[in-house]
């Protein structure tokens, strides 16, 4: 919000009757910078006072607007988790003061807790196509060691002189029992002489090279029980 505007609101709350904030009678709409995403957040305020008419202190009571079930976690390059917001920790099943004091290796099923230990003290240049960073569904463990599918959107955090070290912000959206096996499966329609006439997903990578180039191919080319 431009400084005006909040300048306006304190002076509003200065002339405000403490019995008219003591009641949380002002409501207003606010956008608030957050440390770990790219953009400001709207929220909703409430105020109120504590203090006395005297010496106020104002009360902010602050509720998020948009985006509601969004899964946010922060890790450094050492794999320790700095920031995860409400939604990941039920997401999960975990307590959040329990998932604040984890890891990400211990989030991660086997091999890739180990391997992420390299990846994020330094990061490939080119990303390899089965890469969480290409969007592709991939895996995290709930508290029951259950594999949970999902999908992962990262970025590096600004630079922050109190840490020290990079750190990944991580937006983390569950994806569907369907979507994930849709992910995996590719659909190809052929003639009675098993020469293919269309795919799915032509852009696909998903058996290391394009489903678009086996169109006009026979299916005894790709397929070794012919």
């Amino acid at each position: 919000n431009p400084p005006e505007e909040v300048a306006a609101l304190l002076q509003r709350c200065r002339d405000t009757p403490a019995a008219d904030l003591a009641a949380y009678s002002i409501h207003t709409e606010l956008r608030l910078k957050h440390r770990y995403l790219e953009g400001p957040l709207p929220v909703h305020i409430t105020i109120g006072m504590a203090g006395t008419d005297t010496q106020r202190i104002i009360v902010l009571s602050c509720t998020r607007t948009e985006d509601l079930d969004s899964n946010l976690l922060v890790v450094d390059s050492h794999m320790r988790i700095r920031f995860t917001s409400h939604g990941l920790p039920a997401l999960l099943g975990f307590t959040t003061r329990k998932l604040a004091g984890m890891r990400l290796d211990q989030l991660l099923p086997a091999p890739y807790g180990a391997l992420h230990a390299k990846w994020l003290r330094d990061p490939p240049v080119a990303i390899p196509p089965t890469s969480c960073r290409t969007g592709r569904v991939v895996h995290m463990l709930t508290e029951n060691g259950v594999n949970l599918p999902v999908r992962v959107a990262i970025r590096t955090a600004p630079a922050s002189t109190d840490v020290g070290m990079t750190l990944y912000v991580v937006q983390v959206e569950r994806v569907p029992l369907e979507e994930m096996l849709e992910e995996k499966r590719l659909v190809a329609t052929v003639d009675f002489t098993g020469r293919v006439l269309s795919v799915s997903r032509p852009d696909s990578e998903l058996f290391g090279f394009y489903s678009g180039s086996l169109v006009g191919c026979s299916l005894s080319d790709v397929v070794d029980i012919f």
